[in-house]
């Protein structure tokens, strides 16, 4: 959720697929709120986000790409729901 001058009131935002369940972040998501949601502020937090997980390697894809892969797809969907809020307020 965004203010009028586009600086976040609110947000949540977790990942799955690289733990056996789920993984939220309410204290990074803390983090955002009061600044306005760019590339930089998506990605910092994308991967801090990332560096908490731990996922297992198997036959398609070893951890440290399923760690890579958390980070970019949670910073592009920071930043889609930053879109989308932006164009609701």
């Amino acid at each position: 959720q965004l203010d009028s001058a586009g600086q976040c009131t609110r947000a949540a935002f977790g990942v799955g697929g690289v733990a056996s369940t789920p993984l939220d972040f309410p204290d990074l998501a803390r983090q955002v709120i009061g600044y306005r949601i760019d590339e930089g502020v998506a990605r910092e937090v994308s991967e801090l986000a990332a560096a908490r997980t731990a996922p297992s390697p198997d036959v398609h894809a070893d951890a440290r790409y399923r760690r890579h892969l958390c980070s970019v797809l949670l910073e592009r969907a920071i930043l889609s729901a930053a879109s989308a809020a932006a164009s609701q307020s």
